[in-house]
């Protein structure tokens, strides 16, 4: 699900001194680099976010393999990972690279729904910031049950952080007009909104799709095609 511009320790756009986003700006080689990555579409859409400053940090997910009962699919090769990480570092934001992890899961096909299988997958955890201090606000609550203080760090609106915590009432994606399911605000930030505040929020998510739609529309058109492609904090 892929998102609270007030972050903790961050401060609005028309706050941040003068020159500052300025220096945030993303060269056409930077963003050509980007959408040629292998990286999928919204982390894809999440460093170019959080270079540019309108998102205080996010999580990149590295899937590196994926067994099944069936087969193994490979993902990411060595060399990917290096391209991935060589891009991290150009883009000039902070960043923590976690370890690999191995994580097991169960599905079920259609062919045999009634047998439990089980798989295993291998990823890289990678966090990326426009500043030391929201990555560690990031990495101190990540991987805990603090989903309100990782909604924060990730720069998801604050009453739709609250929402997602049951703090207060969401609008949930099935009771919104169609229109309102299809719009940059709501694909851009998250599916996610608050009863009360929601057309607040998909501002948010209406602005981030107009940085993406000048700086990539590539991305953009790209993202246009897929409804939901996440639905964790990320």
């Amino acid at each position: 699900m892929e998102n609270f511009e007030n972050a903790i320790g961050k401060k609005k756009n028309s706050e941040i001194p003068d020159g500052t986003l300025e220096s945030r700006d993303i060269n056409p080689e930077l963003a050509r680099k980007v959408e040629n990555s292998k990286l999928v579409i919204d982390d894809k859409i999440n460093l170019l976010l959080t270079k540019r400053g309108l998102k205080p940090a996010s999580v990149i997910e590295l899937p590196v393999w994926l067994e099944t009962e069936e087969k193994k699919r490979e993902f990411l090769s060595e060399s990917d990972i290096k391209e991935i990480l060589d891009l991290i570092k150009e883009s000039g934001l902070e960043f923590n690279i976690g370890k690999k992890e191995i994580i097991e899961g169960s599905y079920r096909t259609e062919e045999e729904p009634d047998l439990e299988k089980f798989s295993r997958a291998e990823r890289i955890e990678i966090m990326i910031a426009g500043s030391k201090d929201n990555l560690e606000l990031l990495k101190k609550c990540w991987g805990t049950e603090d989903h309100e203080a990782i909604g924060k760090a990730l720069g998801f609106p604050q009453t739709a952080v609250e929402a997602f915590v049951d703090k207060r009432e969401s609008f949930l994606l099935d009771d919104m007009p169609k229109e309102i399911q299809e719009s940059d605000g709501v694909l851009f930030l998250t599916p996610n909104l608050s009863k009360d505040n929601w057309q607040e929020e998909i501002k948010e998510g209406e602005k981030r799709a107009e940085f993406i739609k000048k700086i990539s529309p590539k991305i953009y058109e790209e993202r246009k095609k897929i409804k939901f492609g996440k639905s964790k904090l990320n």
